[in-house]
């Protein structure tokens, strides 16, 4: 179990490496609702978190009850309500939240009528409201109902699941959004967000993608990369018409150009006895230690800039000819990691600081094996604890194997 440190004021900011400008709404269309005056700033990005004032306590009285954001693809770390108020509690752990119960097994079938995917997910889902979608929209509806059900399956009908769905347009940048908002005291919805933008001009951003990621392709095994290479015949053909498969192909040539890949890649030849000798023969591994140039060594150990892994890439590439496998994403990866959000606590229970970003001052910004152990994940899962555990939760309903290390932070995590 990882060992908590109190730090009363520290909330977690994303580096500026990853973090990117708040330019929509991402509160997905809900209400606004007037905020008193605090040392919270909101107009911040939804990624980030800042620490709050040391002069302006806070007022027990006037504690503040916001929404808390989370989008799929850059959201960093907040994943539910947040109530912040002067003084600390004690860590109890991110924990599980009250689940509703479902059957144990549901067996998807598409919808042929908006009405009957309606109907199947207030049944099976116990989603109480569909909101926004037309009769041109079942193949989006049907994606998110087969994806959920994916979920509560994997998750033996005990979760967390939507209350409300809603497609609605939102940033581009974004495919889905969960929030769990506080209508009025008391009361809380979740809502899942599919982002009707992000669909419209899904062939805009994949044609866009094929222009920059393609050529990565060749970076990985033949054989694991037939799919992909299929779907991009198949797309730049006008054949690839099926939503899922778009939804898929698209995150795939995100993933190709992902920085995790090649650092999970230098892992990869590391640990090969026999590259490992070819490069210590070639002068290029000297006392553990990455040549990428005349005079200049890497050690992956202790080495947190992710543009320093593609150097390393480039170097372990060229002397060793070593090309890993690549991993497809599922299609409803988007609806996994969202939902996977909503599966856990990450605040503090009454009042008190949001305790899960405490461990980030000590365990993820100093710690280099949990920050390795994260980014053997994705890149995105490497940017604070909450996001880990929602690309860890995605990666397993999507039955793709983790390490053992990162089996055991994201149940040290979810504890």
């Amino acid at each position: 179990m990882i060992e908590v440190k109190n730090s009363p004021n520290y909330v977690y900011r994303l580096p500026e490496s990853v973090r990117k400008p708040f330019t929509g709404n991402y509160a997905t269309g809900l209400p606004s609702r007037p905020v008193a005056k605090s040392p919270v700033d909101l107009s911040i990005q939804p990624d980030t978190f800042t620490k709050t004032s040391d002069k302006e306590p806070l007022n027990k009285k006037k504690a503040i009850t916001f929404g808390s954001i989370i989008s799929g693809g850059i959201i960093g770390s907040a994943v539910s309500l947040a109530i912040l108020t002067r003084g600390r509690v004690k860590y109890k752990g991110i924990g599980p939240v009250k689940y509703k119960e479902l059957a144990e097994h549901i067996d998807f079938k598409k919808a042929k009528t908006l009405w009957e995917a309606k109907r199947f997910g207030k049944k099976h889902l116990q989603i109480k409201t569909y909101e926004g979608f037309t009769k041109k929209d079942l193949d989006v509806i049907n994606w998110i109902n087969e994806s959920l059900v994916n979920v509560s399956n994997f998750k033996k009908g005990k979760l967390n699941i939507p209350d409300i769905i809603r497609y609605a347009e939102m940033d581009p940048e974004r495919l889905v959004a969960a929030v769990h908002y506080n209508k009025r005291a008391g009361a809380y919805a979740n809502i899942l967000s599919v982002n009707k933008k992000f669909v419209k001009i899904l062939d805009r951003r994949i044609t866009e993608k094929l222009a920059t990621s393609k050529e990565m392709i060749g970076r990985y095994s033949d054989e694991s990369i037939k799919g992909i290479r299929q779907s991009v015949e198949k797309f730049e053909n006008n054949q690839l018409t099926d939503l899922q498969d778009k939804f898929q192909l698209s995150k795939d040539l995100s993933n190709l150009k992902d920085y995790y890949s090649s650092f999970t890649y230098a892992q990869e030849v590391l640990g090969n006895p026999e590259l490992r000798k070819g490069l210590i023969e070639k002068g290029i591994l000297v006392d553990g230690k990455i040549k990428v140039a005349e005079d200049s060594l890497v050690d992956l150990d202790t080495v947190r800039d992710t543009g320093i892994y593609e150097d390393v890439y480039k170097v372990l590439s060229q002397h060793t000819g070593y090309k890993p496998d690549f991993k497809r994403t599922n299609p409803g990866y988007a609806i996994y990691h969202e939902t996977g959000h909503l599966q856990f606590k990450t605040v503090s229970e009454g009042t008190g600081e949001v305790d899960f970003f405490e461990r980030l001052e000590k365990y993820w910004d100093n710690d280099m094996e949990l920050f390795k152990t994260a980014l053997s994940v994705s890149d995105y899962a490497s940017t604070s604890p909450g996001e880990f555990v929602a690309e860890a939760f995605s990666e397993m309903v999507s039955e793709h194997k983790l390490s053992d290390k990162a089996v055991k932070l994201f149940e040290d995590l979810t504890k």
